[in-house]
């Protein structure tokens, strides 16, 4: 049951280009797993999509060519299979019998032989060849998105990212107070990063470990830490928190005292931000809103915009949009982001600052997004520098930057 439903998963991934994490929480089958079911289907579902590129690799040199229609998706029993093999070192007695079971139940009894021989070849040369970590890396990368990796930062810097998408990321959480970074870091074992964040070892159910239920601190990247901090000073201030759920900022900005309006249009990632409100006790208004039409009653001290992306900076996380996404998104993104910056820049006073941010590696979300705000609204000024992070062990990719209305 584990492997069909990562199958399933994964052709509807592949084939519809559906997030992975609404297909695999949505699917009609998934409360039949045991918990240790369950993790080791979504374990193989994200190491497979996190190296499916190298997998694909190993595959294409067994194959004289790749079965067409609806065949295509017996290349997701073996990429499933290649998955254990290779990365998760699942006996290959293991492997092949569940490969030709699962063959068998979702009706491609004629390719039992194939994902047999298939797989055996790989298991046999696994001894045999061996691959360069680089190459590994570079091979899980598309190639459109590299190549715009390596004319934005360079081929080292592009190098290093698609190494650091090799590895599972990190656990990261943001304690509700920061004076208490030390005492959290001591029960829970984690490492104070320099931002104040603590680092936590990977493994484990999150709302099992201690001062989760009683919301002392919350999980959320180290790099998103930075944006709330270019707003400098928020207590008693009143922020508008754009596009907010799933509220790690928010909680950011109620624990330092801001008088908070968060903003989103999706009601299902709403219910998370209320649920993450009232398990850590902070307090702001929430309000069910499409920005390309709203408008709010009055001007604001600050605005936080963390503007929708292609979220091309955290694809260790969320590997299967290495293969949902296309170089043509980053510019219909761009268009959206550059609609909800400039209505934003209507709602804070004057004096006040806006910080634009965005989880994207591309610099047409980024860099480029500031120069055009700035062309186009003189009445801002850029403040301080822009905050640019790879990822890596200073957390996600991430854009963010701060600007003040002078007039």
């Amino acid at each position: 049951m584990p492997r069909r439903i990562a199958y399933d998963v994964l052709c509807q991934v592949l084939g519809k280009k559906r997030p992975m994490d609404e297909a695999f929480n949505s699917h009609p089958h998934l409360d039949k797993l045991t918990p240790k079911a369950k993790s080791f289907s979504r374990a193989l579902l994200t190491t497979t999509m996190r190296h499916k590129g190298f997998i694909d690799h190993l595959i294409d040199e067994c194959l004289e060519k790749r079965p067409k229609g609806a065949a295509r998706d017996i290349l997701n029993v073996m990429r499933l299979g290649v998955a254990q093999l290779y990365f998760m070192h699942v006996p290959a007695h293991a492997v092949l019998s569940e490969a030709q079971i699962l063959t068998g139940r979702v009706d491609f009894m004629q390719y039992k032989k194939l994902v047999n021989a298939v797989l055996r070849r790989i298991d046999r040369e696994q001894a045999e060849k061996e691959f360069a970590p680089a190459f590994i890396a570079e091979k899980n990368i598309p190639i459109w998105l590299i190549e715009s990796w390596k004319n934005a930062y360079g081929e080292e810097a592009s190098q290093a990212i698609a190494l650091a998408h090799l590895k599972e990321p990190p656990l990261d959480i943001t304690p509700k107070y920061n004076d208490e970074a030390a005492i959290w870091a001591k029960r829970l074992n984690g490492e104070i990063l320099p931002n104040g964040s603590i680092r936590l070892p990977i493994g484990g159910r999150i709302e099992e470990l201690d001062g989760y239920g009683n919301g002392s601190w919350w999980v959320q990247d180290a790099a998103a830490t930075h944006p709330v901090t270019l707003l400098g000073d928020v207590k008693g201030k009143t922020v508008l928190d754009l596009c907010a759920a799933p509220g790690g900022k928010t909680m950011q900005l109620a624990a330092l005292g801001a008088n908070v309006t968060a903003v989103d249009k999706s009601t299902n990632r709403l219910k998370k931000l209320e649920e993450n409100l009232a398990r850590t006790h902070l307090k702001a208004d929430i309000l069910t809103k499409d920005l390309m039409e709203w408008e709010p009653d009055s001007e604001f001290d600050a605005i936080l915009l963390d503007a929708p992306c292609t979220a091309t900076g955290t694809l260790r996380r969320h590997p299967d949009g290495l293969w949902t996404k296309k170089s043509d998104d980053i510019r219909a993104m761009a268009d959206i982001q550059g609609t909800l910056w400039h209505r934003a820049s209507r709602w804070v006073k004057v004096g006040g600052t806006i910080v634009y941010c965005t989880c994207s590696l591309q610099p047409e979300e980024g860099e480029l997004m500031l120069k055009a705000f700035l062309k186009g609204h003189a009445n801002f000024e850029q403040v301080g520098d822009v905050y640019r992070n790879l990822p890596g062990a200073g957390g996600d990719g991430f854009f963010a930057v701060a600007v003040k209305r002078t007039s």
